[in-house]
């Protein structure tokens, strides 16, 4: 390995030890300090430290030091906040401009990420074997080193020092300050390339290829990003395996997915199809994932990441509800679907044990669903209802449009509870739900009569003919023809109709150039017969043979483990038509 390698593995070290220290990451680090010099130099010795630390404790401390608490974040990891006091300031813009200088965009937040801009430089230092680009990659690499890294990552390393209560972090800040003045030194040696390089940032992997940016690609519908399954010639056997059966696992999916919408209307009964690649409907979902960002039972596999991954491609906008406190699993989540292509709005944590400190949040396509900008938790009005309690997760509302219609989505996760107590609480919640919102949606409606209201997640409604099932069209609010029709339930027994979409209908609707509430294709989409199956499902058992160890650590069966790795809901969807340009046409050719 010549000077200009082993240069790039430095920096892609600390691009690994500044990214979120899961297990593959790890493995990757511990990859890179061998290529900096051999099993036994400071590298290795560091990477070893990283190693030997407890997984929670390491992951703890690095969501202490560089996310938790901002403004006051003990060492936020980006230049913008050292040089500028502030988050995405211009030291973050001249980064991005430096990246489209070689075609590659970065999301937005983490643009000047340290572990960003250190990979960045990895790229270069292998993009400057190339003959015709030597030149450039050199002097881009020395450019940027300079009126970038040396700003500001002297200071950071000294808060770093500081601030770091575990050995890994606190040596790896004097490794870095001790390694910034050799860095600099040895940037004029860069003189190799790769054909790829694996990108990992924070919220997900990408890939920087010679001729092709995967996060770059803006035209048309992109799907998921799964360039981490790229087998690559170091891959060992079993890391060989397990990408051709995720991608296997993953191709199922999507084929069932795809059917699953395509059969949707004739399962229902409700006439044509709407089509995915036309631009009249938006696909709207709802799911609880079941303790999003937790590390529960070992934390969820990258192959169920990449299977949620895939079923939320599907939609345009999905509510998702028990999104923990972490948001490392949602940013990675984003990641893997394309930053550039989706985004997402959350709540902070509700507190109380009731509230198991969750967050509601909206996953939204952004060339199909424009957030309007108003968005809030949902609070009781105690004058109006004295004693009343407060909801023990607090709904989100927030306003979008998509083409004609604008939408107020508001997400919940009613309140379960036990025994009689907790039916009554749970039920009260519903009803006085529908009630607030139904004033809300009246109110808005005299203002804007374009402005419709639907109200998504997790009801725990226990079924069809139960009291909360009443409550929830009270007040003018009502289920869609086309999910009533369906039989089974969302849990993963089918039998419960926890999860529900509903909206609220104002006496307007319907009339000529008004847009209303229109609704298409609607279904239940059961991930289980394609991906961690059982029973029937699991032709031979072998997935419950794959992955009967995983589930034996825990001590828990494998039928409870998977709802750990995907959910205990399935996810609940309808499509809304959003192209109302006929119809108001329509009503101005009529006389008057």
């Amino acid at each position: 390995m010549n000077a200009h390698d082993r240069q790039a593995f430095v920096f892609r070290f600390f691009s690994l030890a500044f990214s979120f220290p899961d297990q593959a990451c790890l493995r990757e680090l511990k990859k890179a300090a061998r290529k900096t010099g051999g099993e036994r130099n400071a590298f290795a010795e560091l990477s070893a430290c990283f190693s030997s630390e407890d997984a929670e404790c390491l992951q703890s401390e690095y969501t202490r030091l560089f996310i938790s608490g901002y403004p006051n974040t003990p060492c936020p990891p980006y230049e913008s906040v050292y040089r500028e006091k502030r988050m995405l300031g211009d030291a973050a813009a001249a980064v991005q401009a430096r990246y489209r200088e070689w075609d590659m965009t970065v999301e937005t937040g983490l643009t000047d990420h340290i572990a960003t801009e250190f990979e960045f430089l990895a790229f270069l230092a292998l993009a400057a074997s190339l003959e015709h680009s030597r030149e450039a990659a050199g002097n881009d690499s020395e450019r940027f080193f300079n009126e970038h890294l040396c700003r500001w990552v002297p200071g950071f390393c000294t808060d770093l020092e500081r601030a770091a209560l575990l050995d890994p972090y606190r040596k790896l800040a004097g490794l870095l300050r001790e390694s910034l003045g050799m860095c600099g030194k040895a940037l004029f040696f860069m003189s190799s390339h790769s054909r790829r390089f694996v990108v990992r940032i924070p919220c997900g992997v990408a890939v920087w290829h010679a001729d092709v940016v995967y996060l770059k690609k803006e035209e048309g519908v992109a799907m998921p990003l799964y360039s981490s399954l790229r087998i690559r010639q170091e891959d060992l056997p079993e890391i060989r395996a397990w990408k051709q059966r995720t991608a296997e696992k993953l191709l199922a999916l999507g084929r069932s997915l795809d059917a699953h919408i395509e059969d949707a209307a004739g399962a229902a009964g409700t006439g044509p199809v709407c089509r995915r690649d036309g631009r009249q409907w938006l696909r709207l979902g709802t799911w609880n994932i079941r303790a999003f960002g937790s590390s529960g039972y070992g934390g969820r596999l990258p192959e169920a990441m990449h299977c949620i991954a895939e079923i939320i491609s599907r939609f345009d906008i999905v509510a998702l509800q028990e999104v923990r406190e972490n948001l490392q699993a949602l940013r990675y989540l984003i990641g893997l679907l394309g930053s550039h292509e989706w985004d997402y709005i959350a709540t902070d944590v509700t507190e109380g044990s009731s509230g198991n400190r969750e967050r509601m949040v909206f996953v939204y396509r952004k060339n199909r669903v424009r957030f309007t900008g108003i968005a809030g938790e949902v609070v009781l009005d105690t004058e109006r209802d004295a004693g009343a309690l407060q909801f023990a997760r607090s709904p989100f509302l927030v306003t979008f449009q998509a083409g004609w219609l604008k939408f107020i989505l508001c997400t919940v996760h009613i309140y379960y509870g036990s025994g009689r107590e907790g039916l009554a609480r749970r039920n009260a919640e519903i009803s006085k739900l529908t009630g607030f919102l139904a004033r809300r949606a009246k109110n808005e409606h005299d203002s804007d009569a374009e402005n419709l209201f639907f109200v998504l997640g997790d009801f725990n409604i226990v079924g069809r003919n139960h009291v909360t099932w009443r409550s929830l069209h009270s007040n003018g609010f009502m289920v869609p023809e086309q999910l009533r029709k369906i039989p089974s339930g969302s849990n993963v027994a089918r039998d419960k109709a926890y999860d529900q979409i509903a909206f609220w209908q104002p006496e307007s609707a319907g009339k000529p150039g008004i847009p209303f509430v229109d609704v298409g294709n609607a279904g239940i989409f059961d991930y289980y017969r394609q991906v961690f199956r059982a029973g029937d499902d699991d032709p031979g058992g072998e997935d419950e043979r794959y992955y009967a160890e995983k589930a034996a650590e825990h001590r828990i069966s494998y039928r409870e483990w998977r709802t750990w790795q995907m959910s205990d809901h399935l996810p609940m969807w309808i499509e809304l038509r959003t192209d109302f340009g006929n119809d108001y046409l329509s009503a101005l050719s009529v006389p008057s």
